[in-house]
């Protein structure tokens, strides 16, 4: 039998890396399961340790699934180790190239405590059938491992974008009656129940139109489960993230989204995979809509929801519109949100429109939402400046003397970032300056190790480090930070208001 020792040792490094994970300022939903499985592996290998008796037939089984735990374990610590410290730890699975997912790490713990508990539900002693069951559960787990890894390299070869962390951030946002109405619409009802329709959902910006999309995501997703070989896949554009806007781009993250709900890789991804992947190559346009239609067809009903397509650059829209109104031909059912000034929308997609207003908002203060007017990035600008009052006297003032536009919200949360504190305003100028002039969205420990250079210091300690709250609450609710710890303006007007006022922002 495998030396208790060793046991013991992986026990205590799973138990010392689920810590580290824990104590990660606000880990990403992965990360934290990941840290749930390490615990939970943990105890199985306290188990084994005390049962001291993985003996005979199975031995075999046993020191081969613990050897491969230990190369997990020490895989996940080296990460850990190069990070050097908590605030990094979380970036480096986010961007390390050989663990771009860290849901391949879960399952794989997984597989392995699976294959541990066998060994511990045995007798020592198994006779000869037992053995062979055994050894089949054994083979059929790392098979099943092999086929998930094949088949993450294949979606991972068509997008690595993170589509999810946008829409899981305004789940955690969303009231739970948020939406209802929506759904209860005869227009949104006719555009759900018929074949290749169109819905365009238009209203002013900051008045709730991302919400109510993730609230339709939500509901088809629900359906699936009534609704046989029924598929959604959405996509929330935002303007700093230039990466995303092009055709074939856009078109590989809906490709992506569509396959993996799928039970097995569509032969269209193999081939193209060992057409141009295999090879370093990069599809055209043309290929990848191919494989993207042979997918389509795979569901009897699909369906692709896309926000604030009014974000999107004007020279690129034209063609990302196109590139709906091909997938619609195809048999795709299209939601699209945008405001109502962009008409390139209705010219490309015959459609149904409906006005959004967030009317239905729960009311929280009634006087900020009555007079909020549906504007929900207002009403929500307006609560983070009175309910930061010390005092319940310095709250009703603050309610009674409210902005009555977003411009003049934005001039004054501006004034109330400029009257902080000498170090919160650099920290507020400086976050913001970078996340407006970034040409992609940054993280939180990019903004941490960014408020900490130095002119002179060759390495960044943790000691001077700003804490994540105090950036997110010194720039006063101009910024926001989803699931995935991206950090951005919190809507396309705060962009426009911040670039025509960077002389103040500059200082």
């Amino acid at each position: 039998m495998a030396d208790s020792v060793i046991v013991l040792e992986l026990m205590s490094q799973a138990l010392s890396i689920g810590s580290r994970l824990r104590k990660i300022d606000n880990a990403p939903g992965d990360l934290r399961a990941l840290a749930d499985e390490l615990g939970s592996l943990a105890e199985v290998l306290r188990l084994l340790e005390e049962e001291k008796a993985i003996e005979g037939n199975v031995e075999a089984i046993y020191e081969r699934s613990l050897r491969e735990c230990s190369g997990t374990l020490e895989e996940i610590g080296r990460l850990m180790d190069r990070s050097q410290s908590r605030s990094k730890a979380s970036k480096f699975f986010s961007f390390d190239p050989n663990f771009q997912n860290v849901r391949q790490l879960v399952g794989r713990l997984e597989r392995q405590k699976s294959i541990l508990q066998i060994t511990l539900s045995s007798n020592a002693n198994l006779n000869t059938s037992q053995l062979i069951q055994a050894t089949k559960q054994y083979n059929a787990l790392k098979q099943s491992e092999q086929r998930d890894y094949v088949r993450q390299k294949y979606f991972d070869w068509i997008s690595s974008f993170d589509s999810e962390a946008p829409h899981l951030d305004l789940r955690a946002k969303r009231h739970s009656e948020t939406g209802g109405w929506l759904l209860e619409t005869q227009g949104f009802k006719w555009w759900f129940n018929t074949y290749k329709e169109t819905l365009i959902l238009e209203g002013l910006g900051g008045n709730g139109k991302s919400v109510l999309m993730s609230q339709v995501v939500d509901y088809i997703e629900g359906a699936r489960v009534t609704i046989p070989s029924t598929g959604v896949a959405y996509f929330y554009c935002r303007y700093q993230d230039r990466r995303t806007q092009s055709p074939l781009r856009f078109l590989r993250i809906i490709l992506r989204q569509m396959a993996l709900q799928l039970d097995e890789v569509p032969e269209s991804l193999e081939r193209l995979y060992q057409d141009f992947g295999y090879r370093g190559k990069s599809p055209s346009y043309d290929e990848v809509f191919s494989a993207t239609s042979d997918v389509v067809q795979q569901f009897q009903r699909i369906f692709l929801c896309v926000d604030a397509s009014d974000e999107w650059e004007d020279t690129t829209r034209f063609e990302l519109f196109s590139v709906l109104k091909q997938l619609n031909q195809e048999g795709v059912n299209i939601l699209v949100t945008s405001r109502p000034q962009i008409k390139l929308v209705g010219s490309i997609l015959s459609d149904t429109r409906l006005s959004v207003r967030a009317s239905e908002q729960e009311k929280i203060i009634n006087s900020i939402l009555h007079q909020a007017d549906g504007m929900i990035l207002w009403a929500t600008l307006q609560l983070n400046r009175s309910l930061k009052q010390l005092t319940v006297k310095k709250m009703r003032e603050a309610l009674n003397t409210l902005p009555k536009s977003l411009a003049s919200i934005y001039d004054n949360t501006l004034d109330r970032i400029l009257l902080q504190d000498e170090e919160r305003v650099f920290i507020a100028r400086t976050v913001l300056s970078l996340v407006l002039r970034a040409t992609r969205p940054l993280s939180i420990v990019e903004l941490q190790e960014g408020l900490a250079v130095v002119e002179g210091e060759q390495t960044i300690s943790d000691d001077v480090l700003t804490e994540v709250s105090v950036i997110i609450e010194s720039c006063c609710g101009f910024i926001t930070m989803d699931e995935s710890a991206t950090v951005r303006l919190a809507h396309l007007s705060v962009h426009q208001f911040l670039h025509s006022r960077h002389s103040t922002l500059d200082g």
